[in-house]
């Protein structure tokens, strides 16, 4: 049975998607940050990232775990601006009843709204999880988000009701959207990571202290299905899949493949763990795509540039070449991380400044 919101929600989009061809070329500049939970401090972040340079861009992305998400979108519309898009992904602590009511609400009825002209070719998931898996075109990036809670059938719930998964209907579902995207970058975020990873920069400059998070309990608890969802991103020329659940910031490239995994960490702000935090600032145009990593590693609060991603084409680019720059704000360790493969630099460091 079609869930109630999933029927207008498909009207509503087939009346509002527009032919992503003429706003293929603009460059796009956004905000990637998650696993808030509604901390206070998950304002310091945003306000750090409104006030770089050239801002926040002009959508956000929350890698899950965003519960509640009604007062996180709050904090977003106050901090940012109440007209600026917000993808939410479904994470394990979204993955109940009260959430997944909202987050139905707001895909379904508020953000179609608030697309500006670079959104376009918005296309809601498959029956079943209508509205938490979806993808769409931002200038020249096909995104496509997955929910990874969703078991896979079209019953009432369905959209909450798995864990650790990309069922095979999801995956299927995913490599049909990609295959149709003539864009030149294609990233997929989710909530788990298919490779979890200690965090890049405590693991090198605390390396007594065991920064690894949920090392059993991701995408690689069920293997099968995550051997076969990275096929799908491989075989689809996927530049990266985002995603967060570990708290850990790490950007790993995936075993045999071009694809980045870059798990965005927390963006919380609180007392005991503000160290972990991190917000990313993606920016693309047709023949780039950057990711720029802001991290307080000295200060709370202080966010500086710590990491730094040029990436090529992976459909253009073998995967022995694809470079990333890593800029260390501390002095580099005598021995580099184990998934730290790239050069490393010594360019200045801007700071976002203390808010």
């Amino acid at each position: 049975m079609k869930h109630p919101l999933q029927a207008s929600f498909l009207a509503f989009l087939a009346a509002l998607c527009i032919s992503a061809t003429s706003r293929a070329s603009e460059p796009v500049r956004f905000l990637v940050l998650g696993d808030c939970r509604n901390y206070p401090g998950f304002t310091t972040l945003l306000k750090s990232a409104k006030a770089l340079p050239d801002g926040p861009g002009t959508f956000v992305i929350t890698p899950g775990d965003i519960d509640p998400p009604d007062l996180v979108r709050t904090e977003i519309a106050k901090t940012i601006g109440k007209n600026i898009p917000w993808f939410p992904v479904v994470g394990n602590h979204d993955a109940n009843k009260t959430s997944m009511t909202y987050l139905r609400n707001y895909l379904a009825k508020e953000l179609p709204a608030l697309f500006p002209p670079h959104i376009s070719a918005f296309t809601p998931g498959p029956p079943g999880a209508a509205e938490s898996t979806y993808s769409f075109d931002a200038g020249p990036v096909h995104i496509a988000v997955i929910n990874e809670y969703w078991d896979g059938t079209k019953t009432r719930d369905a959209d909450f009701k798995s864990r650790e998964d990309v069922v095979p209907a999801l995956n299927q579902w995913l490599d049909a959207d990609l295959k149709k995207s003539t864009q030149p970058w294609k990233i997929v975020v989710g909530h788990e990571p298919a490779f979890p990873q200690a965090d890049q920069d405590w693991s090198r400059l605390e390396p007594k202290v065991n920064s690894e998070r949920h090392a059993e309990s991701s995408l690689n608890a069920k293997v099968e299905h995550r051997d076969a969802f990275v096929k799908t991103l491989a075989d689809n020329h996927v530049t990266a899949y985002f995603c967060g659940h570990t708290h850990r910031y790490s950007r790993f490239q995936m075993p045999n493949t071009s694809i980045w995994q870059i798990d965005s960490a927390q963006a919380r702000g609180e007392t005991k763990s503000w160290k972990y935090d991190a917000f990313l600032i993606v920016a693309a145009s047709d023949t780039e795509f950057k990711v720029s990593v802001y991290r307080n590693l000295k200060t709370r609060g202080t966010f500086e540039l710590t990491d730094h991603l040029d990436l090529p084409t992976p459909a253009a680019t073998p995967a022995a070449t694809q470079a990333a720059t890593q800029l260390q704000p501390t002095p580099p360790p005598a021995k580099p991380p184990a998934n730290n493969t790239s050069p490393e630099t010594n360019a200045p460091i801007p700071q976002a400044g203390r808010v």
